[in-house]
Formats: C-alpha cells, structure tokens, sequence
C-alpha cells in the first residue's frame, strides 16, 4: 500500500472517489444533500490547498483507493473525509490512512474527527484506533453527530534514555526535522519491529522539542576534549548503532558508534523531552507497550523451548 501526499491534480479522482464513498451514508440518512457529496471541484482544490491530504494506491501511480484530509489549529487535528473506495473495504486502507494522517503532526496534543450516529460501522473503527465518544450533536431530526477524539501515546521525558535502552542493537536509517523543532529518528531494529507486525523492520521516534539536542564526540587521541554540536546531519547521514543510553545530570545520553574505528562515536544528548513511537503503519505507543514487546523478544532466549 502506497500512502503519499495528495496533489492538486488528484482532486478529480478525489472528488468522484468521495462521490462513491460517501454515497452509502446518503443512504443511511435518506438525502443526498451532504457535503460530501455537494462539493464541487473548485472547492476541493481550494481545500486542498490549504489542508494536509493523503492517498492511497496500491502502486504507486495506480488508481487512489483511500483519501484522508486533516487541519491542525493550535495543539487540535480536526481530521476529515476518511475515505475508501467500497470495492477496497475490508482490507485496513482506512486504518492505515488514518494512522498516517495522524503522524503528520508530531505536535498535535488531541486528534478529532467526528461522523454520524447511524454509521456504526464507522464509530467502531474509530474505537478500535483508540478514539472515543467526546460528546454528540442533534443537527436535525435525522441527523446526529458523534463527535470523537483521541490524545496520542507519549514516551514521558523521564523515558527516553530507557527508550533507547530498548532500541539498543538497532541503527538510526534516517532523520527528519519537523517545522516547530521536533526532529524524528527512524530506528531500523527488526528484531523488535517484527513482533508488531510481520515484515516491519523500523519504528520512528519523534522527539517533540529537539531545539537542544547536540552531539559530543567520543573522546580519544586527536581530540581529548570534543565540544558539544547542534550540526547532527552529517553524523545521523552516518547511520550510526545505538549501543545504549543513560541519564546524566537530567540530559538523555545515547551511545552511538559509526562504522570505522572501534573508538569512533558520540553521545546523542537529548534534554527533557515527551517524544513518541510509531511503527510503519503510524501507530502510536507507550513506553509500557513497547517494554512489554521487546521484554517477550528477551524471553525467546531466556527460554528457547517457549516457543517465542
């Protein structure tokens, strides 16, 4: 499944996708004249300009089989026109755009969406994504709106050295610095990735306030006494290993060592920061969550008869 950002040529195929897709809530509540299903294409295009919007192919360049808009204002995503082609349903496209709409706002203090109380069907996927009932609207006689939220899993300041802990014996594969300072790490760690789903290999790490992070060699000959660096690109560029990670004086130390010289690293130092943990589909966990996965990969060891 390939999820990319919306373009504005894609509008058409958006528009007449929404047309299809939403032509089965017209039926649950005996009118066509839903917004959905009355907006017209200068509309979507203007929207479209203006929101976060994703699709979703099954290669890329083939038809669009899924739609999501979303819009941030202050720490509140308002998330908007989920949509899957009703031949495509059944297959998690829904759930998955869902999940990718949400990671692209590292920020977002609480998501929100809302749909119609007749569309079960809807309420319990949203449920099963971990949103709930916040509160419901009478529009008319016909219609009542189920307006839903969810606040995102955190890994609290005080966890992120003990989060690296768990991610010891991967690699950070890449880095992203986000518009407002959050710069995400993705961590390749199979063995830990793949007890979430089967052939995942990567998990990204969001650090939500990265205006602090800075880089301190390792000391060794040549350099006995390295200063601390904000430049992170050219060592991240180097996929470095994480090998561990402590506290020291309240500031997260990840050891990280490149390819080269057995002495050839640097401490990431991190200061207090709530960050958050997705895996490839984009969700979302806590620091509890993710001890109990890997303390299970720790088990198959400890117990190779277990069967894990």
């Amino acid at each position: 499944m390939h999820i990319t950002p919306a373009q504005i040529e894609d509008a058409p195929a958006i528009l007449a996708l929404q047309r299809r897709a939403f032509q089965r809530e017209a039926e649950l509540y005996g009118s066509a004249d839903i917004p959905p299903l009355t907006q017209s294409l200068p509309e979507l295009e203007a929207e479209l300009a203006t929101c976060v919007a994703l699709v979703a192919r099954d290669v890329e360049g083939g038809p669009i089989l899924g739609a999501v808009r979303a819009s941030q204002r202050g720490g509140v995503v308002a998330i908007a026109r989920l949509m899957v082609e009703p031949g495509a349903q059944g297959r998690g496209i829904g759930t998955r755009l869902l999940a990718a709409i949400e990671a692209q706002f590292p920020h977002a203090r609480r998501y929100a969406l809302f749909t119609g109380q007749r569309s079960q069907a809807n309420i319990r996927m949203y449920q099963r994504c971990g949103y709930r009932i916040a509160r419901e609207q009478q529009v008319d006689a016909a219609l009542t709106l189920v307006h839903m939220e969810k606040l995102p899993a955190t890994i609290e300041p005080g966890q992120v050295a003990a989060l690296f802990n768990l991610l010891h014996d991967g690699y950070i594969a890449a880095h992203r610095a986000h518009t407002g300072g959050a710069l995400t790490l993705t961590v390749a760690i199979p063995y830990l990735a793949e007890r979430i789903a089967p052939g995942y290999t990567a998990l990204a790490v969001t650090l939500l306030d990265a205006s602090g992070v800075r880089l301190l060699p390792w000391a060794r000959p040549g350099n006995p006494a390295p200063v601390p660096t904000a430049d992170l690109g050219p060592t991240l560029d180097d996929q470095p290993d994480i090998l561990s990670a402590t506290q020291i004086e309240g500031i997260d130390a990840i050891l990280l060592r490149y390819d080269g010289p057995p002495d050839d690293g640097c401490y990431l130092l991190i200061p207090p920061t709530p960050a958050r943990v997705r895996d490839e589909a984009g969700r979302c966990y806590t620091f509890d969550e993710l001890a109990k996965i890997a303390e299970g990969y720790w088990q198959k060891f400890a117990n190779p008869a277990s069967g894990e």
